[in-house]
């Protein structure tokens, strides 16, 4: 049980992680396009 829940959370943090990095990325360019 323990283990399942620790996959998840990591899959969790990994996938949210994904995210920030590609809206980061998504701010830097439409930034850099409008300067």
């Amino acid at each position: 049980m323990m283990n399942t829940l620790n996959n998840w959370l990591y899959a969790i943090r990994r996938l949210l992680t994904a995210i920030w990095v590609l809206a980061s990325d998504i701010r830097l360019a439409f930034i850099g396009a409008n300067a």
